[in-house]
């Protein structure tokens, strides 16, 4: 390993950390990015629902049905993404009731770890009302549910930028010491 190959994980470490920052402090952009994303990427598979169909439509029965399929899929895409306000919010509130499932789900799992005398039931309680609080707050208030999650999905980026700096730097000693 040449010192230098480190350098495209450090470049990659800065771009995380610089776009983790823009996602945070340009919430409401990226916001309205996130209620596209959805869209886009049905589109896409519908379109590639269209050309599988197409292009196998001499060596496959019934191809017809995968060309609806596409066509259908495709239309929701660009339905999805001329309302992204609307996108953005069936998102955060699946997110919601998927966090709400989850938070009531490890209360029948902590009281049964309770029942059978588990020493640290009340972990996985105390999980469960932060969860079953997070999925009330993204269903009832899509808005600062949707905050939350740009707010978190900038976090990562900064934490998995920094972490990416760190390990390069450390290839890079070890290089260094020829150790590697």
């Amino acid at each position: 390993m040449e010192n230098r190959s480190v350098s495209p994980i450090i470049i990659k470490g800065i771009i995380t950390i610089i776009l983790g920052v823009v996602i945070m402090f340009y919430s409401e952009d990226s916001i309205k990015a996130l209620g596209l994303l959805p869209g886009l990427l049905i589109t896409i598979i519908g379109g590639a629902q269209i050309g599988f169909a197409v292009l196998a439509r001499k060596n496959l029965n019934h191809w017809q049905w995968y060309l609806s399929g596409g066509i259908g899929t495709t239309i929701i895409g660009v339905v999805l993404m001329l309302n992204p306000e609307f996108t953005l919010h069936l998102l955060i509130i699946g997110i919601g009731a998927w966090f709400l499932f989850q938070g009531l789900q490890d209360i029948v799992a902590s009281n049964y770890w309770k029942k059978v005398g588990h020493p640290n039931w009340w972990y996985l309680a105390i999980g469960a009302v932060v969860n079953v609080i997070v999925g009330l707050l993204f269903i009832f208030n899509p808005l600062k549910g949707a905050l939350a999650v740009t707010a978190f999905i900038g976090l990562g980026m900064i934490l998995s930028g920094i972490v990416a700096i760190v390990i390069a730097n450390y290839l890079r000693s070890k290089y260094n010491q020829h150790q590697l």
